[in-house]
């Protein structure tokens, strides 16, 4: 029985928010991977530069956390406003970490501009998918396999709650009057990403994924390469068919929270078979 003509159309005009998310993830491993193999060439070796600006983050990320946990006024939009700040930062940390210093100050301040030089939404989402990166790389290092694990889960419960916040209408007010979106720009369609920021980021154009699911499957990612390209590997072919067949539900709204679901379910299994 041929299938409706009008049923058929109506499926191919739903956003694509799921396919424009795993454009996103397939360029964050090839980033992740790509920055392995840099490190690994230099025996993990990286500028002291670089430690003292993952100390300051890693200070300054404790100190915002005692604040938030006394200070009552620390609010979700606030917590939201500081991982934009991470990411730019995860910017600098990446390109320290795998370049010679000279370049990783030109590349790291060229990219850091370029949303704003050339607003592009391609720009915009691959300045966050580096800066992700190498907060992703900064948690590898820092945090022990458990503790990065416990961690990750705590990030799928929150972006699973995360779209449900009323105060999220007031982050993305403000965000959009300094041109800045507070995360990854999902264009509906395939030539949104050749589209200036602010006409992407329009009702029914584009829409906002948080960066912590990226930050902790980058994080991941970096440990899984460490027991072999064949666990990292699988983890991008089962995050990708995750995105086909569930990556969006019936209503056509993304499932954002299943993606780092998935990283940390094959995360914790390839601790429990490496052990």
């Amino acid at each position: 029985m041929a299938e409706n003509p009008d049923k058929r159309q109506k499926s191919d005009a739903k956003p694509k928010w799921h396919w424009s998310y795993l454009v996103c993830l397939a360029v964050q491993m090839a980033v992740v991977a790509s920055a392995y193999y840099a490190l690994a060439v230099r025996s993990f070796l990286v500028p002291a530069v670089f430690y003292w600006l993952v100390a300051i983050l890693g200070i300054l990320t404790i100190v915002l956390m005692i604040v938030g946990m006394v200070k009552q006024s620390i609010s979700y939009v606030w917590w939201e406003a500081l991982l934009l700040i991470f990411a730019f930062c995860g910017i600098w940390i990446l390109c320290l970490a795998v370049l010679p210093l000279w370049l990783a100050v030109t590349v790291a301040g060229l990219v850091t501009l370029l949303p704003y030089l050339w607003p592009l939404t391609l720009w915009h989402d691959l300045a966050f998918l580096l800066g992700t990166a190498g907060i992703g790389l900064f948690a590898a290092m820092i945090f022990p396999s458990n503790v990065l694990l416990i961690c990750a889960m705590g990030v799928v419960i929150y972006e699973a709650i995360r779209v449900r916040q009323a105060q999220i209408a007031t982050l993305y007010a403000g965000a959009f009057d300094a041109g800045l979106p507070p995360g990854m720009l999902l264009p509906a369609e395939w030539n949104g990403w050749f589209k200036p920021i602010e006409r992407t980021w329009q009702a029914g154009q584009g829409m906002v994924a948080g960066l912590l699911p990226f930050i902790v499957i980058a994080a991941m990612a970096l440990r899984l390469a460490r027991l072999g390209w064949a666990w990292f590997s699988f983890l991008g072919l089962l995050m990708g068919a995750v995105s086909v067949f569930w990556g969006k539900d019936r209503h056509g709204a993304l499932r954002s929270w299943i993606f780092p679901a998935i990283a940390v379910v094959f995360y914790a299994l390839a601790g429990i078979f490496i052990l």
